[in-house]
Formats: structure tokens, C-alpha cells, sequence
């Protein structure tokens, strides 16, 4: 074929709208395609015949679609000389990067107007800015997006972001429930965080120290995810971020068997999990030099301590510091994730009996640990974040938990990893119910953690983990 007027080849589309598929030989120059598909809404063009190339782009969250061109012209010949003119590659590159409107019913208005087609069955929003902006938009956490970071402003951004998730987490850009988590749940979780991070430290007092944001999500929600994910974009960002767990403070093996002694007849204190087994000094000394800036001739480096679960025949166990890993300082942002973060102490004595007496004795003295000892660590969060079950009925939602981890254990089978039976997960799970059924009321419909409704984000989230509603069960009573 002539190099100089290569014939990109297609077929003409079924509805007759004046779109083609590329398709066909090598007929299209890789080198263009690598240089157009450089931009934040790139794509991966995939063979949708033997005999088509494929070529992939980077970043390309977008996968297993085929690239579609609508045109002034029905015929193919209005393709032929577009990708090998510079003025075809400028004009592509930038309609790409403008994001287009979906395929119209009657031709195109230009020549180089070009859409993506998803051959998956997933919704098609690759293509199209105006149809991205309104699936945020009516997304049930677009209320919780800033002003600023709002699609009709910086869609561009947005599309960055989405392309770099769909890349590091690894998630399928073409399915409608990975488009749903990224655009609709850890996107606007992000411009929110975003937005408190930056206000915080336009303080000239905050300016060299950390900002702590807490995470509350029930076990098997998702919130390791979600803060990998929040992690990753504060670095796309230039923003140093760095995430910990509650459960990398539990207490040491020897320091557990003797709360245990000291609490024979309480399953709830007789292994790590509810507050009381928890080492919350060794957490406030962490998170204080974490978010604190170095002084002059001051180590810059701090070790942050890790938890072996699978020490002691699954009995746990804190791994040796020179195993810890070390964090660089300063940092802009520490995201603390835990299932029992924001349990507040509760008169329990004065309330009605809702369990039964044993347990209800038992739960009193997981309350005095949490008013004691645990809710030390709430004075020293700047932001805070509840990732709430959302259901008609609380005490029932809270019963998916139970589903959640059996399904991790089941993965973990799966993948021939070590892993509890079904039997052993409802006694595990078990210990956690009494505090659930007790503070997830007080949690979600109680005041705000931080004292400050603006720096504290409640998103409801189904059995699915998808996201529902802002503000979920803000009419029960704590």
C-alpha cells in the first residue's frame, strides 16, 4: 500500500450512522496511533478480527474496545489521508483529549471526529465527556464533590484519575460495576479528601504538619482498597500520602495472652479484634512523629510497626522491628483505617437490653477500654470518613459482614493460601457483633467525630460494596 496515502480500512456500521470500525491490514501507522492515544483518555485498540493490529497505549485504562470514526462522508475514503497529515493527527489528539459526544443518529459535522466503541457488554462512557460529566454527576455521591474539582470544571482531571486507578488497581475500564466504583465512589471520596487536605494546610500552623484523616468501614467493606486507591491518587497528585491500619497496633502475643488471663470468662477480650486489645500509646507515639516535620539533624525516616496475623497458628502476633517498614517525612496526608474507628463510649447500663445479659456484661467492658484507652486516638483526627451498610434495617444490613468474609476465605481457598472454614468464620465473626449492634447506631447517626459536619464524609455503600447515598441512617437515633 502507497505510504503516502494509506487507506485505513472499514466497515461501514450497521445502523447506518456513518460510523466504521477500523479493521484490516496495516493500514494505520502504529507510531500515530502510540503518539494520539498518548493523552489521559487514551485507549487500547484490540483485534476485532485476525486481521486486525492491535496497539496499546500508556496509561490505557480502557480495555477490549474497538476504535469507531463518524464522519461527514459515509465513505471509507474520508479516512484515508486522516491519520498520515499532521493536521489529521493535531485535530485527533485533540478531539480525543476533549472527549466527544456519543455517535449521533445522522452524520458527523467533521471529518476527524472520533468515538470509542466498547464491544464488552458495559456502559460506553469512554467516549464521550458530556455523557462522563453526567454519570458523576448523578452519582449518589456527587454532593459531596467541592466545587472546584467538579466535572464541568476539570473533566479532564477526572479522566486522569479514572485512567490511572483502572491502571493500578488493575479493574476493567469496560464494566459498568468497576466505572460505578472508580467514578462514583473513590473519585468523590478523593476530590473531598483533596479538598480537606488543601484547606487545612493553607493554615500557616498546618503547613508542616500532616493532616490524619480516619477511615471507618465494617470488616470485608472494602476500606484497604479504598485507601490503596485514595493512597495512589495524593501521589498522582505530588502529595506525600501514607495509610495505616488499627490492626498493625494490636497488642503483642505475650501482651494478649495476659489481657486474656485477666478477662477469663470474656471471648470478646480472649483474642485481637474489639477495643482493649489494641496498643494505643505505641499508636499516638507513631502517628504524632508520622505527621510531625523532621527537626534540623532529626532522623528523617520513621518505622511504622506491622502485625503478623498469620504468627502463632493465626493467633497473631506484632512482627519484629526491623521488619517494620520506614516512612519518609514530611508527609501531607496519613489515612488511619479501622472497623471500630469512631466507636464512641456508651452509657450501656442506662440503655434498654437489647442482648442478652452475659454478652451485654461482657460488651461494658470492651466500653471501658474504648473510654479509657481507645478514644485517645480521636482528638488527633483532622477529617474523618464512615463507609456506612446501608438497608432498610440496620441490625440487618450489619449480617453481610458475616457473607463478606466468607467470600475472602473463600478466595484465599481458592488461590490455595491457608483459610478458615465456614464454621470458623461465623465464630470469628462473631466476637465483632455485640459492638456493631451497639455503636454502628451512635456511629452513623450521631454527631460528627471531628465536631466539624465539613471535615466528616458518610457514604452508604450496599452488599455490593457500591455506594447508595451520602448520609445513610442519619435519622436513627444514638
Amino acid at each position: 500500500m502507497n505510504t503516502k496515502a494509506r487507506k485505513v480500512q472499514g466497515n461501514r456500521h450497521p445502523r447506518n450512522t456513518g460510523e466504521f470500525v477500523f479493521s484490516g491490514g496495516r493500514g494505520v501507522d502504529e507510531r500515530f496511533f502510540r503518539r494520539a492515544f498518548a493523552e489521559p483518555c487514551a485507549t487500547e485498540v484490540v483485534p476485532s478480527s485476525p486481521s486486525m493490529l492491535a496497539w496499546t497505549a500508556s496509561p490505557s485504562p480502557f480495555r477490549r474496545c474497538t476504535l469507531n470514526a463518524a464522519s461527514i462522508s459515509p465513505r471509507r475514503s474520508a479516512f484515508a489521508r486522516c491519520p498520515l497529515r499532521p493536521l489529521g493527527r493535531k485535530a485527533l489528539r485533540a478531539r480525543l483529549h476533549a472527549s466527544l459526544e456519543p455517535p449521533r443518529d445522522t452524520a458527523a459535522t467533521s471529518s476527524h471526529e472520533f468515538t470509542h466503541h466498547v464491544t464488552e457488554k458495559a456502559i460506553d462512557w469512554s467516549g464521550s465527556g458530556t455523557w462522563l460529566q453526567s454519570y458523576i454527576e448523578q452519582g449518589p455521591l456527587a454532593a459531596a464533590i467541592p466545587p472546584q474539582y467538579a466535572p464541568s470544571r476539570s473533566l479532564s482531571r477526572w479522566q486522569a484519575w479514572g485512567s490511572y486507578l483502572f491502571k493500578e488497581l488493575g479493574l476493567d475500564g469496560t464494566l459498568e460495576r468497576d466505572q460505578n466504583r472508580i467514578f462514583r465512589f473513590y473519585l468523590p471520596v478523593f476530590a473531598w479528601s483533596l479538598h480537606v487536605v488543601n484547606r487545612l494546610q493553607r493554615d500557616e500552623r498546618r503547613k508542616q504538619h500532616g493532616v490524619i484523616i480516619g477511615l471507618q468501614c465494617p470488616q470485608g467493606g472494602g476500606k484497604t482498597t479504598l485507601t490503596a486507591a485514595l493512597q495512589k491518587l495524593f501521589d498522582l497528585e505530588q502529595r506525600r500520602c501514607v495509610s495505616l491500619s488499627i490492626d498493625d497496633f494490636y497488642l503483642t502475643r505475650r501482651e494478649q495472652e495476659a489481657l486474656a488471663r485477666a478477662f477469663p470468662e470474656n471471648p470478646l477480650l480472649g483474642s485481637r479484634g474489639n477495643p482493649g486489645t489494641h496498643d494505643i500509646s505505641l499508636a499516638l507515639q507513631v502517628l504524632n512523629e508520622v505527621v510531625a516535620a523532621p527537626y534540623p539533624g532529626e532522623h528523617a525516616e520513621v518505622a511504622v510497626p506491622r502485625y503478623d496475623k498469620s504468627a502463632f497458628q493465626g493467633l497473631g502476633d506484632r512482627a519484629p522491628p526491623e521488619q517494620w517498614p520506614l516512612v519518609s517525612r514530611p508527609v501531607d496526608v496519613v489515612f488511619l483505617e479501622g472497623w471500630c474507628l469512631g466507636f464512641r463510649p456508651l452509657a450501656l447500663h442506662e440503655r434498654p437490653a437489647t442482648m442478652d445479659p452475659i454478652t451485654l456484661r461482657h460488651l461494658m467492658q470492651v466500653d471501658r477500654f474504648l473510654a479509657e484507652d481507645f478514644s485517645r486516638l480521636y482528638p488527633l483526627l483532622d477529617a474523618f470518613i464512615v463507609i456506612a451498610l446501608d438497608g432498610p434495617k440496620l441490625c440487618e444490613s450489619v449480617r453481610i459482614v458475616y457473607q463478606w468474609r466468607l467470600e475472602a476465605e473463600q478466595q484465599m481457598r481458592a488461590a490455595g493460601r491457608p483459610a478458615m472454614t465456614d464454621e470458623q468464620v461465623y465464630a470469628f465473626v462473631d466476637k465483632f457483633m455485640p459492638a456493631y449492634k451497639a455503636y454502628l447506631g451512635d456511629l452513623y447517626g450521631g454527631p460528627p467525630l471531628t465536631g466539624n459536619l465539613s471535615r466528616e464524609l458518610r457514604v452508604g455503600i450496599d452488599e455490593t460494596r457500591s455506594p447508595t447515598r451520602l448520609n445513610p441512617h442519619s435519622e436513627l437515633d444514638p
